[in-house]
C-alpha cells in the first residue's frame, strides 16, 4: 500500500475489571444474559444521598493491568466528573481519570506476518461505566444493570494503519488481560468493548463506538465508505458512527471538541499508590511484562503442538498457546492424546478452556476413561465438559468448605497473607479433619491456594 494513502486507525478498549462489584459502591453485577434494568444499583443511577467508595480490589487489578503492559504508574492519580447529557448516563455526568491518569507510555508487541511489531499505548485509567442503550425499529431502550460496573479504558496510539493489525492488536490485548487475571474478557457479554478512531491522509477523524468482535468488519467498511465518499468528490464528515453489522451509520456529528465541562471529583481524595502496593501486583503476574511472556510461550506451544497435529494445528494465539502449554506440561501424553482423539469436524471449536478443564482433572489424580467423548461434545457445542469432582464433592462445593475454613481463622489468613506460607498447613489440617478421607492432597492444596490468592485479590 502507498504510504500517502495508508489510514490512521487508533484504539480505545474499555475493560470489565472482574471483581464482581461495581466500581465505587458494594452493589454486584447482574449475570451477563439477565433481563434489563434487574440489578440497579443506587448509587450508579443517581439517587439522592449516596456517595462513592473506592473499591480497592478495582485499583489492585488495574495496577496489575498497567504493570503487565508496561505502563509508567502514577504515585498520585485523581478522578474527575465528566459532564455529559446522554439518556444512560442518569447522574449526567461520569466519574474517571480524565486529566490524571492512573497509568501513561505502555507498551503491546504483537505478532504478524512480517514479525513482532511495538505499539505504544498512551494511557490507562479507571472510570465507571454508563448504562445501556438498545436500539430497535423506531425505539430505543434503556438498560441501567451495568451503569457503574469498573472499568479500565485503555488507549492505543494511533499507529494501526489496516484491519487486520487492528484485530491482532486487540487479540494481543485481550490475551495480556487475561493471562493477567484482570477480567474474563468475554467481548460476547461486554467485557471488552472498543471505541475505534480513524482517518484517511489529509480526512477528518471518524469515530466508531462500542464494537467488539466486530471490529475488523466494521473497519473495513468504514474504510470502505470513506474511500467511495472521496472518489464522488464528497467530503468526509467528522463524526461518531456505529456499527449495525452490516454497515456504518451516523450517530452524531462532531464538528467541535465536546466541552466536557471537567470538575474534580469532590467526593474522592487522590488515589496514591504506594511501592508495596506495586510490589504486590507485580508479584500478582506470571511474568513482567506479560505480553512479551506470551508471545515467548505461543512459541514454545507452537513446537509441542506441531509435534502432535502436524500441519493441521487447530489451536493458536497467545492466550490458548499459554493455557495449552501448561496442560501439555501437566500431562504431555495423556492430554495431548485426549486432545488428538477427540478433534470435532471443526478443530476451532477446541479452545484452551475445554483442554485445560481436562488437564484440572488429570492434576487431581481422577480417571479419565470418559473425557475424550465429553471433551468433543464440548468443543462441538461450545460449553465446558461438566465439572469434575473431587473425592465426591464437586468444585463448587470444596470451594465452599474452603471458605468456610478460612472465614472461621482470620487471624491465620492474616498471617497468610503478612507471608507465613506455614498457615496453609494450618488449613490444611482444618480441612482434612472436616472432609472425607478420600480427598486428593495435591488438589485439595491447590483449591486452598486458589481461594486464599482469590480473597487477597478481592475476587
Amino acid at each position: 500500500m502507498d504510504p500517502d494513502s495508508r489510514p490512521r486507525i487508533g484504539l480505545e478498549v474499555h475493560v470489565r475489571l472482574a471483581t464482581g462489584r461495581r466500581l465505587f459502591s458494594t452493589g454486584p453485577l447482574p449475570a451477563p444474559d439477565g433481563l434489563p434494568n434487574r440489578c440497579i444499583d443506587p448509587y450508579s443511577v443517581g439517587a439522592p444521598g449516596t456517595l462513592p467508595v473506592l473499591d480497592a480490589a478495582a485499583v489492585r487489578l488495574a495496577l496489575r493491568a498497567a504493570l503487565a503492559l508496561s505502563f509508567t504508574v502514577a504515585p498520585v492519580s485523581r478522578f474527575d466528573r465528566k459532564h455529559y447529557h446522554w439518556p444512560d448516563l442518569p447522574k449526567g455526568y461520569q466519574i474517571t481519570q480524565g486529566r490524571d491518569p492512573l497509568a501513561r507510555d505502555g507498551a503491546l508487541h504483537v505478532a504478524g506476518p512480517d514479525g513482532v511489531a511495538l505499539h505504544r499505548l498512551e494511557r490507562l485509567h479507571l472510570e465507571e461505566d454508563a448504562g445501556t442503550l438498545r436500539h430497535g425499529p423506531g425505539v430505543t431502550a434503556i438498560d441501567l444493570d451495568r451503569a457503574g460496573a469498573p472499568l479500565v479504558e485503555i488507549v492505543g496510539a494511533p499507529d494501526l494503519d489496516d484491519a487486520d493489525t487492528a484485530e491482532r492488536w486487540l487479540a494481543a490485548l485481550q490475551a495480556v488481560l487475561v493471562a493477567a487475571g484482570v477480567t474474563e474478557g468475554r467481548i460476547q457479554h461486554g467485557e471488552l468493548r472498543v471505541d475505534a478512531n480513524l482517518s484517511l491522509p489529509g480526512g477528518p477523524r471518524v469515530e466508531l463506538k462500542n464494537l467488539g468482535g466486530e471490529l475488523g468488519p466494521a473497519l473495513r467498511h468504514e474504510l470502505a465508505r470513506q474511500r467511495r465518499v472521496r472518489a464522488e468528490g464528497g467530503a468526509v464528515r467528522r463524526e461518531t458512527r456505529r456499527w449495525t453489522g452490516e454497515e456504518t451509520v451516523a450517530l452524531r456529528e462532531k464538528e467541535e471538541a465536546i466541552d466536557y465541562r471537567w470538575l474534580p471529583e469532590p467526593d474522592l481524595p487522590p488515589l496514591r499508590v504506594s511501592e508495596e502496593e506495586l510490589a504486590q501486583a507485580r508479584a500478582a503476574l506470571p511474568a513482567v511484562p506479560l505480553d512479551r511472556h506470551l508471545l515467548a510461550e505461543e512459541a514454545r506451544a507452537a513446537g509441542t503442538w506441531q509435534a502432535v497435529f502436524g500441519d493441521e494445528a487447530p489451536l493458536s494465539g497467545p492466550a490458548r498457546a499459554l493455557a495449552l502449554q501448561a496442560a501439555a506440561d501437566a500431562d504431555p501424553g495423556r492430554v495431548l492424546g485426549l486432545c488428538r482423539n477427540a478433534l470435532p469436524a471443526d478443530p476451532g471449536a477446541l479452545t484452551a478452556a475445554h483442554v485445560v478443564a481436562v488437564a484440572a482433572r488429570l492434576d487431581a489424580g481422577m480417571e479419565h476413561r470418559h473425557a475424550a467423548p465429553q471433551l468433543a461434545a464440548a468443543a462441538a457445542t461450545g460449553a465446558l465438559p461438566p465439572a469434575p469432582t473431587r473425592g465426591g464433592l464437586t468444585t463448587e462445593a470444596l470451594d465452599a468448605a474452603v471458605h468456610a475454613v478460612v472465614d472461621r481463622h482470620p487471624d491465620h489468613e492474616a498471617r497468610w497473607r503478612a507471608g507465613n506460607a506455614g498457615m496453609e498447613g494450618f488449613f490444611m489440617g482444618q480441612l482434612r479433619d472436616r472432609l472425607p478421607d478420600d480427598q486428593p492432597r495435591d488438589a485439595l492444596a491447590a483449591v486452598l491456594r486458589e481461594v486464599l490468592a482469590a480473597r487477597r485479590d478481592g475476587r
